[in-house]
């Protein structure tokens, strides 16, 4: 069985995409690329707390908020942030 997600990005995570460095940049990239098999893949994600759907994935200092729709198999990517600015 082939598990693929389709995965939507928020236009400021493009936008802070493309002001990171380029080894931490195609970090990032890889990471969201490899949402599309979610929940199935082997990522440091967790499910925030206080929130249905919502998960966070770590690259580093980099984190990457997204809420994931397990009936239509499409993850949101919300927000792409450093760590300390990310949750607020």
């Amino acid at each position: 069985m082939v598990y693929e997600n389709e995965i939507k990005i928020h236009k400021d995570c493009i936008k802070f995409l493309k002001k990171l460095e380029p080894k931490l940049k195609e970090k990032v990239k890889t990471v969201i690329s490899s949402l599309v098999a979610f929940p199935l893949v082997k990522l440091d994600v967790v499910k925030l707390r206080g929130f249905e759907n919502v998960f966070r994935a770590r690259v580093g200092k980099v984190r990457i908020l997204f809420e994931y729709e397990k009936s239509k198999r499409r993850i949101w990517v919300r927000k792409i942030e450093f760590r300390g600015r990310c949750y607020k």
